[in-house]
């Protein structure tokens, strides 16, 4: 008998649905294997960011750039920040301010 759950097998949006044999069977972790430990991390972060993405206008987290809001999330939340110029289609500016030593903007 089978665990494995395909993702056609689950509906809506059900994204918690038990993913057995997905992983590498292995109690030594290959050069590029991702553990368990960290794949649940993992998903608990895109959990998390799902939910602040709905409720907060999170646009996005880059490893460089810092946190992407919208920018009327942007202008509510910073009274102070930086401007500079920002060259792509439709959008002439970045806002930038730093806080808990990241970096938020907005691109407007």
């Amino acid at each position: 008998m089978s665990n494995i759950i395909k993702a056609s097998d689950v509906s809506g949006d059900n994204h918690d649905a038990t993913e057995n044999n997905q992983v590498q069977d292995s109690t030594e972790t290959e050069k590029n294997q991702i553990p368990d430990e960290i794949l649940r991390e993992l998903a608990a972060m895109q959990k998390r960011f799902r939910e602040l993405y709905s409720e907060y206008k999170l646009c996005g987290i880059g490893d460089s750039e810092g946190v992407h809001i919208t920018s009327d999330a942007f202008i509510e939340t910073f009274k102070d920040y930086e401007t500079s110029a920002f060259s792509y289609e439709g959008y002439s500016e970045e806002l930038t301010a730093t806080m808990h030593g990241v970096t938020f903007f907005c691109i407007r």
